[in-house]
């Protein structure tokens, strides 16, 4: 049986949204290449139309008018060339380009400061500089708030020992055990449980920075009772 995930939802009892291409991402429908199988629906879904049953089996899908893209042929020699470069149009046709990802977004934030531009006069730190814009957004907060980590990583990148050192590391782990506070400060605190990103971001940081030695790291795996993994 072909599960139909689209089909979670219904309108006038035909599957809302639920095309070919959607339906054909189907897991089970991608590993039908092998073993012939049959399409069903879950829950109270109505049955699946019979001519996308008929389409998705005869590969049949509406025509792509234009594929994303982004340059990868970065440009390093200035702070302005990579910025231009990553704002390069499609070097052919039926390609656009790829709306503004969250890297952009900060890079373009982060170049406005006057001091990031300067540091950025060494190429090493801007290989840093854009190294840092792509750290994820695992905690889901605002983009002021994410903007306040990159740049903070970016500073720990380019000045002193130039290193995310396993002190800090280690307190981007320690804030998640916070109990202090009164019964509505504790409430209102989000818990690493209920929202893994909390957990995530900080182990994804701990990931890149290559720490010294074994002792640190396994010191963070076992300094909270909630279970912090990078994996």
């Amino acid at each position: 049986m072909w599960p139909s995930p689209a089909c979670a939802s219904t309108t006038a009892g035909a599957p809302a949204g639920c095309t070919p291409r959607r339906s054909a991402r189907s897991p089970a429908a991608q590993a039908a290449y092998r073993t012939d199988g049959t399409f069903g629906v879950t829950g109270d879904c109505p049955d699946i139309d019979p001519d996308l049953v008929e389409a998705v089996e005869n590969h049949r899908f509406e025509p792509v008018a234009a594929a994303e893209w982004r340059n990868a042929r970065l440009d390093f020699q200035s702070l302005g060339a990579l910025q231009r470069s990553l704002a390069a149009p499609p070097p052919a046709p039926g390609l656009k380009r790829a709306r503004e990802a969250l890297d952009e977004m900060v890079l373009r934030q982060l170049a406005a400061d006057e001091t990031v531009r300067a540091r950025c006069r060494n190429r090493d730190n801007l290989f840093a500089l854009w190294d840092v814009c792509q750290t994820p957004d695992f905690r889901k907060t605002s983009m002021e708030e994410h903007l306040r980590l990159v740049r903070m990583i970016f500073d720990h990148l380019t000045e002193g020992p130039r290193r995310l050192s396993d002190d800090w590391i280690g307190g981007q782990f320690a804030s998640l055990d916070r109990l202090d506070g009164d019964i509505d400060a504790l409430a209102g605190r989000p818990r690493p449980r209920a929202h893994p990103g909390l957990c995530r971001q900080p182990a994804e940081l701990a990931a890149r920075s290559r720490p010294t030695g074994r002792a640190a790291r396994a010191s963070w795996r076992t300094a909270s009772p909630t279970p912090c993994t990078s994996g």
